[in-house]
């Protein structure tokens, strides 16, 4: 059976709903999968458990006119996009007008703020006075916290080449990636890829010419171990995140407490990432061979994830003793294509074809964390994307 994607990436969409109201990671997830019209053509009800606000939803209906889309992206990338009053991570942001643009009419940059929706409902509150998070406090926060994003980005940049040593990535599907890369125009570039280049072990297209600078398959070691380990894995990095660049990705991490809701949204083909606690366990026709492959399991109590895993393709020595602690899970977040996904008696099961595990890995984290551009191309990919 053909597996296909109806997935597509970001785009008017996407900046439609952050332009009327709608938060970043919401509008990032729904936008994959569903138009405008196809938001305008579904219920009330079924917005709101899409995790759309009713005001969004007002806005969305009424056709509201929305900021404009050059200006959240200034917006977004001005505060990597983070809440400028918190700062923290892994949250939404909703662009806030500091003074009610029904009163001043006006989406100059000037005029927007990136809150998390946390912060978005205090500048909406009546508090007592010393709580409120009250216009001045707003542009106060907006002025420091994009005076830092300056400094980040500079360091991110100037960083890039000591960044190397950094490893992002625990695990990858190799030849998945491979064969998912191998028709992008352009390949990733920077210390890893000279080096590698030098060694004889990529072509000047940025290709792997074969597989013999692989490590032998000895019990306890992994494909990329030995002096060239470090760019290796480097240069493996880059292309996951390469290819996460140009797939729209799916987060269902918010979906699984709701697996009728997660069945509508996924479909086989779709590219998922998920955090969750993975056990790693033999497979059951390995008869206990440690060099086997292996299955990674994670469940909630409605839902059920999965994924074939050899242990030899680790990137590093840490991360390939991973799988050795059966007793205990390891909170992983899997990067990955969906294979099949069915409700079964008790959960639905949703079961994977990896590309590869991070501990921290984020489709809409490219400036921060484990998901860092490297080149001044990525930077400028941040802007339009």
């Amino acid at each position: 059976m053909e597996i296909t994607s109806t997935l597509h990436a970001p785009n008017a969409t996407f900046y439609y709903l952050v332009g009327i109201g709608c938060d970043t990671r919401v509008a990032a997830n729904l936008s994959v999968r569903y138009s405008i019209e196809d938001l305008r053509n579904l219920s009330a009800s079924k917005l709101m458990q899409l995790g759309l606000p009713e005001s969004v939803i007002s806005s969305l209906n009424k056709r509201r006119t929305p900021v404009p889309e050059k200006t959240l992206r200034q917006v977004l990338a001005s505060n990597l996009e983070l809440c400028c009053v918190c700062r923290k991570r892994g949250l939404g942001v909703v662009i806030h007008h500091i003074k009610k643009y029904s009163i001043s009419k006006n989406h100059d940059i000037s005029n927007l703020a990136a809150l998390c929706t946390a912060h978005h409902s205090k500048a909406h509150a009546n508090f007592e006075l010393e709580q409120n998070l009250t216009p001045e406090r707003i542009i106060n926060y907006k002025k420091k916290w994009e005076k830092s994003c300056e400094s980040i980005e500079r360091w991110i940049l100037e960083s890039a080449a000591r960044r190397i040593y950094e490893a992002r990535w625990d695990w990858v599907n190799f030849r998945r990636v491979l064969q998912s890369t191998l028709e992008f125009p352009d390949f990733p570039t920077g210390l890893a890829r000279e080096r590698l280049t030098e060694l004889g072990i990529l072509n000047e297209h940025g290709h792997f010419v074969d597989e013999n600078w692989q490590a032998p398959r000895d019990n306890g070691g992994y494909f990329v171990s030995g002096d060239k380990q470090i760019y290796l894995a480097a240069y493996i990095t880059q292309l996951i995140e390469l290819l996460a660049r140009n797939r729209a990705v799916l987060d269902i991490t918010p979906y699984l407490n709701e697996p009728k809701l997660l069945t509508e949204l996924v479909t086989n083909g779709d590219f998922i990432s998920v955090k969750l606690d993975f056990f790693y366990t033999p497979d059951k026709e390995s008869e206990g061979n440690e060099e086997s492959m292996m299955m990674a399991r994670a469940q909630t109590r409605d839902v059920l994830v999965e994924f074939p895993y050899d242990p030899w393709f680790c990137l590093s020595s840490t991360s390939r003793s991973i799988h050795y602690h059966r007793d205990s899970p390891t909170k992983q977040v899997l990067f990955g294509m969906v294979r099949s996904i069915k409700k079964e008696q008790f959960r639905t099961h949703v079961l994977v074809s990896p590309i590869g595990t991070s501990p921290k890995f984020d489709p809409r984290d490219r400036l921060l964390g484990e998901f860092y551009p490297v080149t001044a191309a990525d930077r400028r990919f941040h802007l339009k994307s």
